[in-house]
């Protein structure tokens, strides 16, 4: 089964430092890499948020869904621009089952970001 999670908040609500900073150590990686390996499948982090990338998420979602694991970024359906219903069809497009970690609470405190980071990879493990 293929999984996606995808951090949801709003601009500078935390969605990189949570992944950057808290999620990779937890799988090994360095804040460069963005490709690991979890329980024999892999995985790729693209934390920068849809909204905020150059490049069109329809081709960016194609080029990364041989993946078995996605950790993506996104503002809230709420939030001008917002890209997150488009990618939660483009993942149910490619097979992805997907999940929203939601970004609701204080991104200066470092148990919360633990906290959110350990949510990830409790769907990462599903």
């Amino acid at each position: 089964m293929k999984i996606a999670v995808i951090v949801v908040g709003s601009h500078h609500n935390g969605k990189s430092r949570v992944i950057n900073e808290y999620l990779k150590p937890q799988l090994g990686l360095s804040l460069r890499q963005r490709i690991f390996q979890r329980k024999g499948k892999l995985g790729c982090i693209l934390s920068q948020s849809f909204e905020e990338s150059r490049s069109d998420g329809k081709d960016k979602i194609g080029r990364h869904s041989h993946f078995d694991l996605l950790v993506l970024a996104a503002r809230p359906d709420s939030e001008s621009p917002s890209q997150l219903l488009a990618i939660e069809k483009l993942l149910g497009k490619y097979k992805f089952q997907h999940h929203r970690v939601v970004m609701d609470g204080d991104r200066t405190v470092p148990s919360y970001c633990k906290r959110k980071a350990k949510e990830i990879l409790g769907h990462l493990d599903a």
